[in-house]
């Protein structure tokens, strides 16, 4: 559901997966769901510079999803041979083919400072491509 749909929120429990990290909308859901809302799990914070609550928020189970955290509990338990196995599974199942990589994400190279600060304004500014793959040499 889009930010802009929240007043329409059905009347049932939700469960909020956020990778904005909007502070503002944030507090706006939670006032709208009260204790509907079950829990609030972040994944991202594409919207950093908004993150400061405004508000009180409801007392619901809050979860934080870190990508390299969760790599290193995996690589832990099941060691580094099966995650990489595992790994390598899934990312073939995401992507397919080297071949059918190529049909949806176009990788971009770019090499030195100047470089990597351009491509560092692009992405904090949201005129990166999803479709770009960016690889950064300095």
């Amino acid at each position: 559901m889009t930010y802009d749909a929240l007043a329409s929120l059905p009347g049932k429990r939700i469960v909020q997966v956020d990778f904005a990290g909007s502070g503002p909308l944030i507090d706006d859901l939670h006032e709208h769901v009260g204790s509907r809302l079950l829990g609030t799990h972040a994944v991202g914070l594409t919207h950093w510079d908004q993150r400061e609550s405004t508000g009180t928020r409801s007392g619901s189970p809050r979860s934080v999803f870190f990508a390299p955290a969760q790599i290193r509990k995996r690589s832990e338990e099941w060691g580094a041979a099966v995650f990489q196995a595992r790994f390598g599974e899934a990312w073939r199942g995401f992507v397919g083919s080297p071949a059918g990589v190529s049909k949806w994400l176009r990788v971009q190279d770019h090499r030195g400072p100047e470089a990597a600060r351009r491509v560092y304004l692009d992405v904090l500014d949201g005129r990166a491509k999803p479709d770009e793959g960016l690889i950064v040499a300095l």
